[in-house]
C-alpha cells in the first residue's frame, strides 16, 4: 500500500482522544502486526529524528485502512515493535520512540494503569 506522506495532516483529524471506557471497548493491534507495518515503510531513512513523524503517521495510516475500524496501540508494543523492526536497541531508541513509563501505583483518571496509548478511528 502507498501511502502518501501528505496525509498527515488529515491524520491529526482522525486521532480521537477517547475516554477510558471507549479505549477498553477498542481493538488493541497485536504486536506483530505493528512491526509488520513498521517493516514496510521503505524509501527513507526510519531511524532519523526528522523522518519520525513520517513514519508514525503511515504507519497509523497503513494500520487505519487495513482496519476500518476504531483500534487501539499499547505503548509497550509501539516501542517494542519499532526496536524489533528497526533493528534498534532502547539504547539507540530517538528521543521521539520514548521507553513506556511503569505507572505509579494507586489509581488513575479512567481507573485502569495508564497504560499510554493510542486510539484511532476514521472519520
Amino acid at each position: 500500500m502507498r501511502v502518501p506522506w501528505t496525509c498527515g495532516f488529515g491524520l491529526a483529524l482522525w486521532l480521537v482522544a477517547l475516554s477510558g471506557v471507549a479505549r477498553a471497548q477498542a481493538p488493541v493491534v497485536e504486536r506483530a502486526a505493528l512491526v509488520a507495518a513498521l517493516r514496510a515503510e521503505q524509501g527513507y531513512e526510519r531511524r532519523a529524528t526528522t523522518n519520525q513523524s513520517r513514519l508514525q503517521t503511515r504507519v497509523l495510516l497503513r494500520l487505519a485502512a487495513a482496519r476500518q475500524a476504531t483500534f487501539a496501540i499499547d505503548h509497550e508494543d509501539w516501542f517494542r515493535a519499532y526496536l524489533e523492526a528497526l533493528g534498534s536497541s532502547e539504547a539507540e531508541a530517538p528521543l521521539t520512540v520514548p521507553p513506556p513509563i511503569e505507572a505509579p501505583p494507586g489509581p488513575s483518571l479512567s481507573g485502569t494503569p495508564s497504560l499510554c496509548h493510542w486510539a484511532v478511528t476514521l472519520r
